[in-house]
């Protein structure tokens, strides 16, 4: 039974077609003499010795697909049509561009040592939040289960402040020094984010790409030398640029 084709192409330029075209080719070959065995001749007349009819000695179909096979072009069997590089280019092109995501959040990054800070902190954002006037992320929204370095890398992406509160701890870690810091800085450098940090105890901040953005209060004043009412109003205004960073 012949071989309805599905669909005409032109082979393009790829190495993974020369292989299959020289495996075809093999293939052919070695089905040629059981496509077309050699025929018996009986008054000039070419017999298949199967059915005993005549028939094409010289086997002009697979002849032809050989022809047609050496020439790039398949046209009996099935093959879907491969693309050529500069059209499938060309074709990208015309895709619309990828929508990135909103920056709309903020992004809290501390040492997990300072707990107490950021607990201070979040209820100073609360009135904000209750407002919509902002959301605020840190990874103690992290659930059990989740993945939490996705979590993270999907909120440094939708932040539009992000609030560093610095101390010894949070320059040792190795995370924030190498995952969300630099993140945030480069994010800052791009327009894309306003970056703010707050010194909660003597550090060594000068070390780190933070010496290149102001504190919001003199860290040689750090939270932990400060009363109750000074943290507050320290915290104060460290809330009010959240929210007027977040209005720019």
């Amino acid at each position: 039974m012949p071989i309805r084709p599905r669909r005409a192409g032109r082979i393009g330029i790829h190495p993974t077609v020369d292989h299959a075209k020289q495996l075809l080719h093999e293939a052919l070959e070695l089905w040629q003499p059981l496509h077309d065995p050699e025929p018996e001749r009986d008054d000039q007349n070419f017999i298949h010795p199967d059915n005993g009819k005549p028939y094409n000695d010289k086997a002009e179909d697979t002849h032809q697909l050989l022809v047609q096979l050496d020439r790039g072009v398949l046209t009996t069997y099935p093959l879907e049509r491969i693309e050529d590089h500069e059209e499938t280019t060309q074709q990208e092109a015309d895709l619309p561009p990828v929508q990135e995501t909103d920056r709309d959040q903020v992004f809290i990054s501390y040492a997990h040592e300072d707990q107490v800070y950021l607990d201070q902190l979040q209820t100073m954002l609360a009135p904000l939040e209750r407002s919509g006037a902002l959301t605020a992320w840190s990874d103690t929204q992290l659930k059990a289960g989740d993945k939490w370095e996705e979590k993270i890398d999907a909120a440094l992406a939708q932040a539009k402040v992000g609030v560093c509160l610095v101390s010894p701890d949070f320059l040792a870690s190795d995370f924030i020094m190498n995952r969300e810091l630099p993140a945030l800085h480069e994010a800052a450098e791009k327009g894309e984010l306003t970056l703010i940090w707050l010194a909660l105890r003597p550090s060594m901040y000068g070390e780190s790409v933070l010496n290149q953005y102001l504190a919001v209060h003199d860290p040689n004043e750090p939270l932990a030398r400060m009363n109750s009412i000074d943290q507050e109003s320290t915290l104060v205004a460290v809330s009010q640029q959240i929210k007027d960073a977040l209005a720019r």
